[in-house]
């Protein structure tokens, strides 16, 4: 046999090897999958995640979806709490069957997690062999399982995977307590709560317009690159803005400051028609806020009204609160189909009247 022939030879046998050995991993993961399939709920690598999908029987459902910057998207287009997301990721990370369930309840709970559970599916990078640290053929893989109620100590959920006829109890360990409200699937759950974000070298111009007494409203306009200026919209007898000639420096910074990050504190999803009316006619103050790149933010403020209970009480007209002290609601831009609820003691230090800049006393004004 001739040398060349002998090294052709050569080839052939290791590529025969090679492929066995591949041959041999190939089946003795897919044995191994089988066997742990009921099981494998949990994503090894979540940096690897690009989406995760929950649905439940509700209709509900959500899409989280990881950007190129390693930022999440909520359905493709609104921002969502990173801190949730984060919540979530670990979960995934972690989660662990505790037990399967006994034959005699199987039947029981493939029935409730039938009638009440969370669809989830994860999608990331994964890879068909894996010798080692070395990774082959990457491919995007989705896993998807069910997570239902939780058990009746509390300490762990339902749940099965998709194809299996196994359902099992699941945990995060070291976590006290069930792990099912991590995968809402609500809107709601996920949405940002922020209004607006902007540092004070942001901000080009805040107007305040009280709508009940125009007297109380101002106008902050940045003048260089530390200084702003205050101005009441009431203006002269010429009709031009009068310019306060000294302020509370303090108070001002104190009311640009919050809006680093201003946010509401809840949606509300359930107002008719009617409801949504009667709203809009309380409404009391504006907030518009301009950023040096020209975007602006439109903050509608409306009064909430006090419920009282007056079948069963008699209440004295002379003491009852016509408004909510703590909280009231808004909208934001033109949009007036959604309302947020709010807190007075997020939002006092930028509503407050233009006289509340002005200085106490003679000595803070010969400090300035």
């Amino acid at each position: 046999m001739s040398r060349k022939s002998r090294q052709n030879l050569w080839i052939v046998l290791c590529t025969c090897l090679v492929l066995g050995f591949a041959l041999w991993l190939v089946l003795g993961r897919k044995s191994s999958s089988i066997q742990k399939r009921d099981m494998d709920f949990a994503v090894a690598d979540t940096a690897a995640i690009h989406w995760i999908f929950l649905a439940d029987n509700q209709e509900s459902k959500v899409l989280l979806t990881r950007q190129e910057d390693n930022s999440w998207l909520l359905n493709k287009s609104e921002t969502v709490v990173r801190s949730n997301v984060d919540n979530l990721l670990s979960v995934l990370h972690n989660i662990t069957v505790k037990a399967p369930i006994a034959n005699a309840a199987k039947e029981n709970v493939k029935k409730w997690l039938a009638a009440g559970a969370t669809k989830v599916q994860v999608a990331y990078d994964d890879y068909r062999f894996k010798i080692g640290g070395l990774h082959f053929w990457k491919y995007e893989k989705i896993k998807t399982f069910y997570m239902g109620s939780p058990t009746q100590d509390n300490m762990g959920n339902y749940a099965v995977m998709e194809g299996s006829d196994m359902p099992v109890v699941v945990y995060q360990p070291g976590f006290r307590g069930f792990i099912s409200p991590y995968f809402s699937a609500l809107e709601s759950d996920w949405k940002s709560h922020q209004i607006v974000a902007l540092r004070i070298s942001q901000i080009k111009e805040v107007y305040v317009q009280d709508l009940e007494n125009p007297l109380n409203s101002l106008r902050i306009v940045r003048n260089g690159e530390r200084n702003f200026d205050i101005f009441s919209l009431m203006g002269d007898e010429t009709g031009n803005s009068v310019k306060l000639p000294v302020y509370d420096t303090l108070k001002l910074y104190d009311h640009l400051g919050s809006y680093r990050s201003l946010n509401f504190e809840f949606f509300v999803d359930d107002l008719e028609k009617p409801a949504r009316d009667s709203i809009l006619e309380l409404e009391f103050k504006r907030i518009l806020i301009e950023d040096m790149d020209g975007n602006k933010t439109l903050i509608s403020l409306y009064y909430m009204l006090n419920e009282y209970n007056t079948e069963e009480f008699e209440y004295n007209p002379d003491f009852m609160e016509a408004y909510n002290r703590d909280k009231f609601y808004i909208t934001l831009g033109d949009d007036r189909e959604h309302f947020y609820i709010c807190q007075y003691f997020v939002f006092d230090r930028i509503i407050q009247p233009i006289d509340y800049y002005s200085p106490e006393n003679e000595d803070m004004r010969a400090i300035r």
